[in-house]
């Protein structure tokens, strides 16, 4: 068997006497959304932040396609194929839609912005920075200034730039948060079209858009993964309804 797209094992941290993350281990493979789930503060921020390399982890390993990353830095993982979105979204407010995928198509390809360089180099990277907005439903928003977008158009813009880099697996952090219901769904759709061609490791807490959406979904719970199943597993878990549910009669 080809190993997972994304495997982590074992994955530890700790701040003093506080574990935050406890032996985790999962696995997203091509063509899957696995989706991490879980009561606040139980250390999904932290488990993906060490998956990206924001944090480094005191034990365990994380392998992409079978190749250890665990010490390289978040640019080196985004060059070998880790594409990370933020709960919050972190743009360039002055600057438009296209511009802003422009800028992170560029940096991907590790082209610099001095004036020299040749001018079909900028005109590629607008091609493609149209084509990702189309993909992702602001075809017709590439030249609106971004502090002109809903916040609904700037997740979806935020998920382009994830795309901007070319990833094979993507870890999307809250891609539901403040959305209204009408966007919401557009996500829904949004994310079910572009596992088909990436592995997608989504944290949520947007329960029915997780059971709409997850292939496997893994429960983080005080650091540890107390299940790892089907969206029905999940529903009847007496564990899970009890320590992310909050169904206190299970």
């Amino acid at each position: 068997m080809s190993a997972p797209l994304l495997e982590v094992q074992a994955l530890g941290k700790k701040y003093g006497a506080l574990v935050v993350t406890d032996g985790v281990s999962l696995t997203v493979n091509k063509g899957e959304l696995h989706a991490l789930i879980g009561p606040n503060g139980a250390g999904k921020t932290t488990l993906i932040s060490q998956i990206a390399g924001q944090l480094m982890p005191d034990s365990g390993r994380i392998f992409l396609e079978g190749d250890d990353i665990t010490s390289l830095a978040p640019p080196q993982r985004t060059q070998r194929g880790v594409g990370r979105s933020f709960q919050i979204t972190s743009i360039f407010s002055s600057m438009t839609a296209q511009e802003n995928v422009a800028l992170a198509v560029r940096a991907s390809l590790g082209q610099s912005f001095r004036f020299w360089k040749p001018a079909s180099q900028y005109e590629q990277a607008r091609e493609q920075a149209y084509e990702l907005l189309a993909l992702v439903g602001l075809g017709g928003c590439g030249h609106a200034p971004c502090n002109e977008l809903a916040h609904g158009q700037l997740r979806q813009l935020e998920l382009a730039l994830a795309l901007a880099a070319a990833p094979k697996v993507l870890v999307l952090d809250e891609p539901m948060a403040g959305l209204g219901p009408v966007e919401a769904q557009h996500m829904v759709g949004l994310l079910q079209a572009l596992k088909k061609d990436y592995g997608i490791l989504l944290i949520e807490h947007d329960m029915e858009a997780v059971f709409a959406l997850a292939d496997r979904i893994s429960v983080l719970v005080a650091g540890r993964i107390v299940l790892s199943g089907t969206a029905d597993d999940v529903r009847n878990s007496d564990e899970v309804r009890q320590a992310y549910l909050g169904d206190d009669d299970a």
